[in-house]
């Protein structure tokens, strides 16, 4: 439990680190909302993300985020890209030393794509944002608790 308040304290301040002036499509917000009514899991925290177009200026949009997860814990990443633009959302989730542990795809726009993944070690993890072909974007990733580990 006491590991559960650390996240959860860990999650909150992110919130003031990160600006989250970015709300690109405050509807990718009700898609997710509704995809966790459906399937469970407590909500912790969204990521906006809006990148522009690949170009000579901006070689590589990309958008990155650290957070400390918890061991022995099961989490969702949920992973929405909006109909407004062309992008489709791709996110990258690696651990400290950089051992790629999980991808996800947008594979069609207001259809949320998630996966649960069990965190092995309590560990610095980062979120990698892009939109495949280089392409301007707006997705919105969101990070629920499922359950410990029994």
């Amino acid at each position: 439990m006491k590991k559960l308040i650390i996240l959860l304290l860990a999650v909150a301040s992110t919130v003031m680190t990160f600006g989250q002036d970015k709300f690109c499509d405050p509807a990718l917000a009700e898609e997710v909302n509704n995809y966790i009514a459906k399937n469970g899991g407590i909500w912790l925290k969204d990521f906006y993300v809006s990148l522009p177009k690949f170009s000579e200026k901006n070689k590589n949009p990309e958008e990155k985020y650290s957070i400390v997860l918890s061991a022995d814990y099961i989490y969702r990443f949920i992973l929405t890209s909006s109909p407004k633009y062309q992008g489709d959302a791709q996110l990258n989730i690696e651990d400290k030393s950089g051992k790629l542990v999980a991808i996800l795809k947008t594979k069609s726009k207001n259809n949320p794509e998630a996966s649960d993944i069990d965190i092995k070690a309590t560990d610095t993890y980062t979120f990698k944002v892009n939109f495949l072909s280089g392409s301007e974007g707006c997705a919105l990733f969101t990070i629920c608790y499922v359950r410990k580990k029994t």
